[in-house]
């Protein structure tokens, strides 16, 4: 195998890919990066060395489109990171494989879990890990937390008063309500293969703009809430990067209330900290036995900034005078 990582990330222009492709880009060893996305050029420009438009991933034509760019550059490893993109690799493991292509990420079983709130908080409540009560109607008292069964990020997450339920309800039907749950939130963001867990980091979320927490501080990791994420990485079988959500209410008790098996779109924080994504590549690609555990720099802080990202247009364009 080449020392060169060579690797293939899907969705470049969303935060969690650009923040897995600044993570090995810091690396000092060489890598060649490919950013793959059904819109290009995106706001990715700059980050990979390659930059390669790709069909939707629930297209027929997109494992092929991946795997022939895996056979023409050379990659090794193939990052999907938005839910499509997921179920779609988890899907075509073997595929990939047989082109020299390894797939990090989760069984289909795992994503499709954590991909339904409903499903998810059965799996929490069966493993014993604390979360909202999922609430029937009927149940409600003043207001109650609504999101929709299957959704990404907070979209169409908000508090509905009982006497909005009704017409919301008539709506949505696939919403999901569960009690309100006020107090601080965090994130913790790890690594996993087949089910171990390798670090993972914790970060409170002190600012967060549409569903992307915008500043956010790494914070020590709780012995109890890590064994937590231990037993959903071991009964999810989670291979990969991987997110988790949870509330710490008025009374100390961590409540989790969601479970994201790709990386997230504020990981940055996490990868500087020390979550460290190419030595986790590199040892899944040589077969390396990664052993538990990491530093974490606790204090450490994002805030996080937007930048412009110009594509010059074609030499010879017309220019308006």
């Amino acid at each position: 195998m080449s020392d060169e990582l060579r690797v293939i990330i899907g969705s470049s222009g969303s935060t969690a890919a650009q923040n897995v492709a600044w993570a090995l880009r810091r690396a000092a060893a060489p890598s060649l990066l490919i950013g793959v996305d059904a819109a290009v050029p995106n706001g990715s420009a700059g980050l990979f060395d390659l930059d390669v438009p790709v069909p939707w991933a629930d297209e027929p034509d997109y494992i092929d489109a991946i795997k022939e760019i895996a056979r023409r550059e050379g990659a090794s490893a193939f990052l999907p990171v938005m839910e499509p993109e997921l179920l779609a690799a988890s899907a075509h493991v073997d595929a990939f494989a047989a082109v020299g292509l390894d797939a990090v990420v989760s069984p289909e079983e795992a994503i499709s879990v954590c991909r339904s709130k409903r499903a998810l908080t059965a799996r929490f409540e069966r493993l014993g890990v604390p979360c909202p009560r999922v609430l029937r109607p009927d149940q409600v008292g003043d207001r109650a937390f609504a999101r929709p069964d299957c959704g990404s990020g907070s979209r169409g997450a908000r508090v509905l008063a009982v006497e909005d339920l009704g017409t919301a309800l008539a709506k949505e039907p696939d919403l999901v309500l569960s009690e309100v749950v006020e107090g601080p939130e965090f994130s913790i963001d790890g690594y996993a293969t087949d089910g171990r867990l390798i670090h993972a980091i914790a970060r409170r979320r002190d600012e967060v703009r549409g569903g992307l927490a915008v500043r956010s501080e790494v914070v020590a990791l709780d012995e109890t809430v890590r064994a937590l994420v231990e037993a959903l990485c071991d009964d999810l079988r989670l291979d990969g990067f991987f997110n988790a959500q949870y509330l710490e209410d008025p009374e100390g008790v961590t409540r989790f209330f969601d479970l994201n098996p790709r990386p997230a779109g504020a990981m940055a924080l996490s990868f500087a900290a020390g979550l460290d994504a190419p030595r986790y590549l590199n040892a899944r690609l040589s077969g390396a036995q990664l052993e538990p555990g990491g530093t974490a720099t606790i204090g450490l802080r994002l805030f996080r900034r937007w930048e412009n990202v110009l594509i010059e247009p074609a030499e010879g364009a017309a220019v308006d005078r």
